[in-house]
């Protein structure tokens, strides 16, 4: 943002929730939060059509490997460029210290990749995460289509974006499913 004295710096985590169990033949419960680091407000974007198989930016591009690091689930290859626009609403104003949830229902996008894993075996799968908000150009960003009415509103807010490139992961142990469920 304009007239920023401080430092902008943005983290990103995944986790389990505290009691919940993974097991085979149910999609682990693994979330993700991003936290402001810095000393300064800063505009986060979250999941937006199109961020998980990069066909823009914001990307955040899922994972879930396996024991020998073969990758078990991730998201297609994009079957177009379309995306929706880009609008105020797809970013987040963190304040120092703030955290939030880039795939929080009802205003972001699910990682889809997590959240329909379902482990077959069970063992330690790794989720990995990549966060890119390196594109400079407003183009890697903007929608393909219906953008004009919102393009004066997201600049702005696009250059109070801090431009990270990082890989967040987690290891998720899979138990067995309980004797009885049927998984």
């Amino acid at each position: 943002m304009p007239g920023r004295t401080g430092v902008a710096a943005v983290s990103a985590w995944l986790y389990v929730p505290a009691g919940r169990r993974c097991v085979v033949g149910a999609v682990p419960p693994v979330e993700l939060r991003v936290g402001n680091t810095g000393t300064d407000d800063v505009w986060f974007p979250g999941v937006l059509d199109g961020s998980e198989t990069a066909s823009r930016f914001p990307i955040y591009r899922p994972a879930v490997l396996g024991a020998t690091d073969e990758v078990v689930a991730e998201p297609p290859a994009p079957e177009d460029g379309l995306v929706g626009p880009l609008r105020r609403t797809d970013f987040h104003r963190l304040r120092p210290g703030e955290t939030f949830d880039p795939t929080s229902r009802g205003r972001f996008l699910p990682l889809s990749t997590f959240a329909t894993f379902t482990p077959a075996v069970p063992g330690t799968y790794r989720y990995r995460l990549l966060i890119d908000t390196t594109a400079e150009d407003p183009g890697a960003w903007l929608g393909k289509f219906g953008q004009q009415a919102y393009t004066d509103e997201v600049l702005p807010l696009l250059a109070g974006v801090p431009r990270v490139r990082f890989v967040t992961a987690l290891d998720v142990d899979v138990g067995p499913a309980a004797p009885g469920t049927g998984s």
